[in-house]
């Protein structure tokens, strides 16, 4: 048998945007938070910069950016594993391969924390597992559309 590329490029996508999307909302969420502070919106953007550069020093943003991306990641390992039908594990790791080289790609040009790059790195890889392994359980046990 052969991995079925459709699925893993799907879910990928599903990463990819709803990650993306999700971390728009988190942003402009802490955005609000700040102007509800009484902070200029110039004031605003060097915070967010300054948040993306240092996650130490602004915990709670990262901390909503990595539920929101651990969400996703395991979104697109249940819709790999759910559209793939056959060796689901085979097909996320697939997935999360592409995902983690795409992430360290991306973390070498922005730097950053080790120690957050290795818990993203963590949370993606479970976070992907676990949506396939409740698409694989879904199947085994004959849900309402395995």
């Amino acid at each position: 048998m052969t991995l079925n590329f459709r699925a893993i490029i799907t879910g990928l996508i599903v990463n990819l945007l709803g990650s993306l999307a999700g971390a728009i909302v988190v942003v402009n969420f802490y955005a609000s938070r700040l102007e509800s502070a009484g902070m200029s919106p110039k004031d605003i953007e060097q915070a967010i910069t300054e948040a993306l550069m240092n996650p130490d020093a602004h915990s709670q943003l990262y901390l909503g950016l990595l539920a929101v991306g651990t969400f996703f990641d395991g979104l697109s390992g249940y819709v790999t594993a759910r559209k793939a039908g056959f060796l689901e594990y085979w097909h996320v790791l697939a997935m999360v391969g592409l995902l983690v080289v795409m992430q360290l790609g991306a973390g070498m040009m922005a730097g950053g924390t080790t120690g957050w790059y290795c818990a993203a790195l963590l949370l993606t890889i479970g976070g992907a597992f676990f949506g396939g392994w409740r698409a694989k359980m879904r199947r085994l046990k004959g849900g309402p559309d395995a």
